[in-house]
């Protein structure tokens, strides 16, 4: 299927989407039809506009961070029927935690090379400068999958845009990316790939690859490791953003019935560290307190984003970092606490790490920001040598509550 949907560089508003989660979602657009509007982005950011032939899109600005890599700010979505409305303050990498199994100290931090500006990338689709013409960025359509597919009702096919930046950092190539879907959902993401970095000698900590062409001097074992990337979530529904409530969702089995299961929602007050709980399906949702607010004494919603960690199966353990054990961190959006780590090295009267910015302040009233971990293990084989085959961690951003229904819902065909 031809995928139709198009990526400028533009200072102007364009159009964004929606799809409805399970039972839980059903999406509620309150506020009134505010139709395109003009994105100013600033000296450091370019702006991108996506407009797909349904009448949604998105429009935002982008930067590459010499560490934090390709950042979105200001993030805007449309629905089909022009209605715009502010859903991100800022999405990018909060760092990037590399460590090998063969030893204590192979712990580094691979986003402080400050290697992530780079020239001209290799693109699935098109390219497209920064305004200072030092960066590229990828811009690439592509299908979704389905977005409508009921009895009686036309299949109708949703398209995305990923918007991406390949970095070289030491012997990895490592691509951060975020994928903007028409119906409001986004989806940031990472590729690690490139070329083994260390070897060792214990076949505990590692696999043998080389076998016999290895040359005497070198150790045959790769060494498996682990990848820690850390994402800084601040969602932003709307023009305020000091009334943003984040819950914690759980869903457990209904002793009554192994079929079913009871959902139970938490509202979390002061800053903290969470796990992921899969045997809970334990979710997060940041949403909207005046957006959501009842017009009718009656319904209520809760405008807002959905953080599904479905990807999440692996935890990192440390000594020494105490938030690597936690998969989700909530913080009082603080300007200078970026990095999860060696913060310092940028914004000195910060703290430090990702540990010190949780600090018992109560989000009440306050502008939350989520850190959302993904772990994943490099165990090599035959086929990642000399090229290491890509690993990728995502996760999703699902709207929820942003319209009384599906904006592309089409009527009973006859």
């Amino acid at each position: 299927m031809a995928m139709h949907a198009n990526v400028r560089d533009s200072s102007h508003m364009t159009r964004p989407t929606f799809i409805p989660w399970l039972v839980l979602l059903t999406f509620v657009w309150l506020t009134p039809p505010v139709g395109a509007q003009s994105l100013r982005c600033d000296q450091a950011s370019t702006a991108f506009e996506i407009a797909f032939d349904s009448g949604a899109g998105w429009q935002g600005c982008w930067r590459v961070d010499p560490i934090g890599g390709l950042t979105l700010s200001s993030v805007h979505y449309q629905t089909p029927d022009g209605n715009s409305r502010h859903a991100l303050a800022e999405l990018g990498l909060g760092g990037v935690l590399l460590h090998y199994d063969k030893n204590d100290s192979s712990q580094e931090l691979l986003t402080q090379r400050g290697a992530m500006i780079t020239g001209q990338p290799v693109c699935a689709g098109t390219t497209v400068a920064s305004s200072d013409s030092l960066t590229t960025l990828c811009r690439t359509p592509f299908d979704a999958g389905h977005l409508l597919r009921y009895q009686n009702r036309q299949v109708k096919r949703q398209a995305g845009v990923r918007l991406s930046h390949a970095a070289k950092l030491g012997s990895f190539d490592w691509s951060v990316s975020y994928e903007l879907l028409e119906d409001g959902t986004v989806r940031p993401g990472s590729t690690l790939s490139g070329r083994l970095g260390q070897f060792t000698d214990n076949p505990q900590h590692g696999n043998d690859i080389l076998g016999a062409d290895a040359a005497d001097a070198i150790k045959p074992f790769a060494a498996t490791a682990t990848v820690v990337t850390n994402w800084r979530v601040d969602v932003s529904i709307g023009e305020t953003f000091d009334n943003d409530i984040v819950e914690q969702f759980d869903f457990t089995s209904d002793n009554t019935s192994f079929d079913r299961r009871l959902m139970s929602q938490q509202t979390l007050n002061v800053e903290t560290l969470r796990r992921t709980d899969p045997e809970r399906f334990r979710k997060w949702r940041v949403y909207d307190a005046e957006l959501s607010a009842s017009t009718d004494g009656i319904n209520a919603t809760r405008v807002g984003y959905l953080l599904d960690p479905q990807p999440q199966s692996y935890r990192y353990r440390s000594n020494t970092i105490n938030f690597a054990q936690f998969d989700l961190m909530v913080t009082v959006n603080n300007a200078c606490e970026r990095f999860i780590l060696n913060n310092r090295s940028v914004y000195p009267d910060c703290a430090d790490a990702l540990d010190r910015f949780i600090n018992g302040q109560l989000l009440a009233d306050e502008d939350p920001v989520l850190w959302f971990s993904i772990t994943r293990r490099i165990d090599p084989t035959l086929n990642d040598w000399p090229t290491l085959q890509p690993r990728k961690s995502q996760f999703s951003l699902i709207p929820f509550d942003w319209s009384q229904n599906s904006p592309f819902e089409q009527a009973v065909l006859p």
